[in-house]
C-alpha cells in the first residue's frame, strides 16, 4: 500500500473498529479465510503505520476467532506487535501460551524472530545474537525482514559497532511506507548513536566511508555539546544540512531536533576568536585581530548590534583545549586557528561542535571534518589568478621561473595545473636559489641561451673565422611566470633584460609588492595578483588602506592580513546561515564558499610602479577544466620530454 492511500485514513483507531465490524457483523460477501485476510491486512496497515496496539488487538481477535494452526499464526504475530509496541510484558505472557513449532513447520521463522525479538528486548545478547544469526540466510518477508534488521541494529549497537547497526536500520528504511514508521526509524537512529560513547563513534567515523551513516554519526557528535544552547544548535544542525544536502535527516528529523527549523539562519550572538597572540605568529595575529575587530566596530555602528566578540590566545594551551574554553564560555562559533599546526590539530577531529572558520588551508592529504570553514591567504590564489590572466589576454605559451624551497614548489604547481586546465603550455621551467644574487643559470636553461651560443661555436668551427654573432633567446614564449620576493625580483627582472628576455610579459605573485625599504623601480612593469583593499577597494569596505597604513608602517603583508580579518568578520553572516546571492565584495577579495567549505578569492590584478600597484581591467571568466594538483608530476614529465 502506497503512502497516499494511507494518508487517506483517518485514523488508525477507525482501522481497528472496522476489523472488529469485519470478525462481528459482515456475513454477506466472500468466504470466511477471505474475511480474515482482509483483517490481517488491516492489522498490516497498522503496522505501518506504527499503531503497533492496534494491530496486536486485531490479530488476538482474529485468533479468538480462528481454529488452532491459524490461532498459533495469529497469536505470534500479535506478539510481534505488542514486541513492536514496547509492552515486553505482553509479549512474553502471550509467548508463553504458544507452543514452539517443529522445525520445517510452517510459520518456524515467524516464532523464530519472536524469539529473537524477545531476547533482544530482555537484554539477553548472546541468545538474541544467535538467534539473529541463524536466520540471516532466511528469505523473510518484508514486515518481518524490517523487524530483523531492527533488532539486528539493537545487538550492534550493544556490540560497539554503530556504523553497521546505524546502516542496518538505513537500509531497513527503504523498506518503510509511511512517514510515521521512518520517523520511528530515525528516532531509532538517534537514540541508538546517543547512547554510544563518543570514542566508539569517532572509531565508527574513521572506519566507515558511506555517506548516510557518517551523516547520522555526525550529526550527534556535532550536536552534542550544544544540545542546551538552542541557537548554537540552529547554527551547528545549519552546517550540517549544507554539508549532507540530500540526507535523509533533512526530510523531518532535523527540522524537529532544532524546532521546527526555527533560528537555522540567525547569526552567532557570541562568536571566539582563536589566535597565537604570543610567539612567532604574533605580529600577524595581531594584525588579523585588529581588522577584526576593526569590522565589528563598523558593524556595530551601521547596525546597532553585532555578537558579542571573544578573543583567546591559542598559543599557550593548543587549539582543542581553546575550542573547548570557548565553547564552555558561550561561544556559539570560532574564526580561527591561524597556523597550519593548530588547524591540523583540530582536523584530527572528524567533526566540530560549533561552526569553525579556520584562517589559513589544511594540507590537501588532510580531510577536513564537518563544521570546518577554510579561508586565508594562500599565495596558490596568486598562482591561479596569473594562468587565468595570462589565457585572458590570449598568453598561451608559458616558462617559469620558481624559487626552491616548498612555498615555490606550491606555486610552480598550482599555476602549471590551472594553465594547462585553462588550455596553456608551459614550454619549460627552472628553479633558482633565492639566497643567490646571480641567475644566468636558471635564466639561460629556460630561454634557451646557451643553445643559441653553441650555434655559434659551430660556425665559427666550421668558419675558421670570429663570426658577428648576437646570441638569441627561445621564440616561442609569451609570457613569463616569476614569483619571487622582492629581492629576489630585483636580480631576476634586469638579468633577464640582460638575456635578451626583458620584452616578455612576466607576472609574479604579491611578494613583490611587500616593502623591504628599499628602492624596487627595476620592477617596473611586472603585473600580479592583488587583494582589492589595496588597489581597487569597495567604498563599502571601512577602514580603509589608507587609514590604517600608518599603524603598520606601510607593510604590505600586515596590511593583507588585517584585510583578512575584516572579511573573516563579515563571512560571520555567511556561515550562520544566510545564503550569498552573488560573490561578497571582500577586502581580500571576491569571496565566495565552495561545497567544501573552502572560502574561495577573487583577486584583482595590478601593474607595479616600483612603489605600489595600480588596478587594472577585469577580464571575463573564463571556463575552467580543472586539473588535481596531484597530475603536476605528469605535467612534469611531459615537459621534460619535450
Amino acid at each position: 500500500m502506497n503512502r497516499r492511500r494511507l494518508r487517506r485514513h483517518p485514523t488508525l483507531s477507525s482501522l481497528w473498529l472496522l476489523g472488529i465490524t469485519v470478525l462481528a457483523g459482515c456475513q454477506s460477501v466472500g468466504s470466511g479465510v477471505d474475511r480474515v485476510r482482509d483483517s490481517e491486512s488491516l492489522a498490516e496497515s497498522a503496522i505501518s503505520m506504527t499503531d503497533y496496539v492496534d494491530a496486536a488487538a486485531i490479530y488476538e481477535r482474529l485468533a479468538s476467532r480462528a481454529d488452532a494452526s491459524n490461532a498459533r499464526r495469529l497469536n505470534t504475530l500479535a506478539a510481534l506487535a505488542w514486541l513492536d509496541a514496547g509492552d515486553i510484558d505482553r509479549a512474553v505472557e502471550l509467548a508463553s501460551t504458544l507452543s514452539a513449532p517443529q522445525p520445517g513447520a510452517p510459520g518456524v521463522d515467524t516464532w523464530s524472530l519472536l524469539m529473537a525479538g524477545i531476547a533482544t528486548s530482555m537484554g539477553d545478547w548472546d541468545d538474541a545474537r544467535t538467534r539473529l544469526d541463524a536466520l540471516s540466510s532466511q528469505p523473510l518477508p518484508t514486515n518481518q525482514r524490517i523487524r530483523y534488521q531492527r533488532w539486528r541494529a539493537s545487538v550492534l549497537f550493544n556490540d560497539a559497532d554503530p556504523a553497521l547497526a546505524t546502516s542496518y536500520l538505513a537500509r531497513r528504511e527503504l523498506w518503510l511506507t509511511s512517514e510515521r514508521a521512518i520517523a520511528e526509524n530515525h528516532q531509532l537512529i538517534w537514540d541508538g548513536l546517543r547512547a554510544t560513547s563518543i570514542e566508539q563513534l569517532y572509531e565508527a567515523l574513521a572506519a566507515t566511508s558511506d555517506q548516510t551513516v557518517r551523516g547520522w554519526i555526525e550529526l550527534v557528535v556535532t550536536t552534542n555539546p550544544v544540545r542546551t544552547n538552542p541557537s548554537a544548535l540552529a547554527t551547528v544542525v545549519g552546517a550540517w544540512s549544507r554539508r549532507y544536502i540530500g540526507h535523509p535527516a533533512n526530510a523531518t528529523f532535523v527540522p524537529a531536533l532544532i524546532g521546527d527549523g526555527a533560528g537555522m539562519t540567525d547569526a552567532p550572538r557570541q562568536v571566539a576568536l582563536i589566535l597565537p597572540l604570543g610567539g612567532r605568529s604574533e605580529r600577524f595575529a595581531a594584525a588579523i585581530r585588529d581588522g577584526f575587530l576593526a569590522a565589528h566596530i563598523a558593524d556595530l555602528a551601521d547596525r546597532g548590534a553585532a555578537p558579542r566578540i571573544r578573543v583567546y590566545d591559542v598559543s599557550t594551551d593548543g587549539a582543542t583545549l581553546t575550542v573547548q574554553r570557548a565553547l564552555a564560555d558561550g561561544a556559539e562559533m570560532v574564526i580561527g586557528p591561524l597556523t597550519k599546526t593548530a588547524l591540523t590539530e583540530l582536523a584530527l577531529q572528524p567533526a566540530l561542535p560549533v561552526t569553525t572558520l579556520a584562517l589559513n588551508r589544511l594540507p590537501p592529504d588532510v580531510l577536513a571534518p564537518t563544521g570546518l570553514y577554510q579561508f586565508g591567504l594562500a599565495p596558490e590564489d596568486e598562482a591561479r589568478a596569473a594562468a587565468e590572466r595570462a589565457i585572458g589576454l590570449g598568453l598561451t605559451r608559458a616558462v617559469a621561473l620558481a624559487p626552491i624551497g616548498d612555498l615555490g614548489e606550491r606555486l610552480l604547481t598550482s599555476f602549471a595545473t590551472h594553465y594547462q586546465a585553462l588550455g596553456g603550455t608551459l614550454l619549460d621551467y627552472e628553479r633558482y636559489d633565492p639566497r643567490e644574487t646571480d641567475f644566468s643559470t636558471p635564466i639561460k636553461r629556460v630561454m634557451q641561451i646557451q643553445s643559441s651560443i653553441g650555434r655559434r661555436s659551430r660556425l665559427q668551427n666550421l668558419l675558421g673565422e670570429r663570426v658577428e654573432y648576437e646570441p638569441r633567446r627561445r621564440q616561442d614564449v609569451d609570457m613569463i611566470f616569476m614569483p619571487a620576493s622582492a629581492a629576489s625580483a630585483r636580480q631576476l627582472k634586469p638579468q633577464l633584460a640582460f638575456h635578451y628576455s626583458g620584452d616578455i610579459p612576466t607576472f609574479a605573485t604579491a611578494q613583490i609588492a611587500n616593502a623591504d625599504g628599499r628602492d624596487s623601480s627595476e620592477l617596473a612593469g611586472i603585473e600580479y595578483a592583488e587583494i582589492p583593499w589595496l588597489v581597487a577597494a569597495p567604498d563599502s569596505l571601512t577602514p580603509s588602506a589608507e587609514q590604517i597604513a600608518v599603524h603598520w608602517r606601510g607593510e604590505a603583508q600586515f596590511q593583507r592580513l588585517y584585510a583578512l580579518g575584516m572579511d573573516a568578520y563579515r563571512l560571520i553572516d555567511v556561515l550562520g546561515g544566510f545564503e550569498l546571492a552573488e560573490p561578497l565584495a571582500g577586502a581580500s577579495g571576491k569571496l565566495s564558499v565552495d561545497v567544501d567549505g573552502v572560502v574561495r578569492r577573487q583577486l584583482v590584478w595590478s601593474l607595479f610602479d616600483g612603489t605600489e600597484g595600480t588596478a587594472l581591467p577585469l577580464l571575463a571568466p573564463l571556463p575552467v577544466e580543472p586539473i588535481e594538483e596531484s597530475a603536476w608530476p605528469e605535467v612534469e614529465a611531459q615537459i621534460g620530454s619535450n
